[in-house]
């Protein structure tokens, strides 16, 4: 009995491990930016074998791609399953092929207004959601600036452990979401460096010993400007994350700020 117990415990993790490598490889296909992984998505979307929230995230990742593939995501919107249903419904409002009615929302200050509405939500938070908004080619957007779990450009904050900080709550991570400049790190802050031979570079500082001035541009990619060759140097105490939660970017049900929140708790 206890051969027995063991061999099917190796069995379980053995597929577990599967199930991870395969939830893994199509969530860095969903992200990759080869045009050739369309034909890939297309078929896992369609898979009726595969977990729905895996099927989900493969039509998320169709977005950018989405009018080329209009028939199959019109016949996914309508899939008995809610989770592959509503996703591909999403992309297609994504990419402005259907029309979303959204109820209306409350202004960008009032985070009272904006709490009350989160809590008032039916339903619990669905994070495997907020993870793909997250990770959006057009609504999170969040990815473009930082990394969540090893993926995504860190640009700004990797939001892997914020739950893990002191002093973060609901109350605090939609105010920073609303207002991005409520709150900037030194470190964070975008600086605007002009060249001798008028070259002009928009960065955040990475290090400043020796004779260049280590960057990293906001596309994520890092570059270097001698100091000698620096003529001007400007530190803007604002972000450049851009305002969250407008009308076409709001939550699911909580969704888009429960996946950075609450899914590794």
């Amino acid at each position: 009995d206890e051969s027995l117990t063991q061999y099917q415990g190796d069995l379980d993790r053995q597929f577990d491990r599967a199930d991870l490598k395969r939830r893994e490889a199509i969530r860095s296909l969903a992200l990759h930016e080869d045009e050739k992984r369309a034909p890939a998505l297309a078929s896992l979307a369609a898979d009726q074998s595969l977990p729905p929230v895996l099927r989900a995230d493969a039509i998320a990742g169709l977005a950018p791609i989405a009018e080329e593939h209009v028939w199959l995501l019109k016949k996914l919107t309508s899939a008995k399953n809610a989770i592959v249903s509503a996703e591909a419904a999403r992309t297609l409002a994504s990419a402005g092929m259907v029309d979303r009615k959204l109820p209306p929302k409350p202004e960008l200050d009032d985070v009272p207004a904006w709490l009350k509405l989160v809590e008032e939500a039916p339903g619990e938070p669905d994070t495997s959601l907020g993870r793909r908004l997250f990770f959006h080619s057009s609504l999170g957007t969040c990815h473009r600036c930082h990394s969540f779990d090893g993926r995504g450009i860190e640009v700004g904050p990797d939001l892997t452990t914020l739950h893990k900080q002191d002093g973060i709550d609901r109350t605090w991570l939609l105010t920073h979401i609303l207002d991005p400049n409520a709150e900037v790190a030194p470190y964070f802050r975008p600086q605007q460096i002009t060249t001798k031979d008028g070259g002009s570079y928009l960065g955040f500082i990475l290090g400043k010993e020796g004779k260049a001035q280590s960057c990293v541009g906001t596309d994520g990619k890092k570059f270097s400007v001698l100091k000698a060759d620096v003529v001007k140097r400007e530190e803007f105490p604002i972000s450049l994350m851009p305002p969250r939660l407008d009308p076409q970017h709001v939550r699911q049900r909580d969704s888009g700020f429960a996946g950075i929140h609450s899914e590794r708790r």
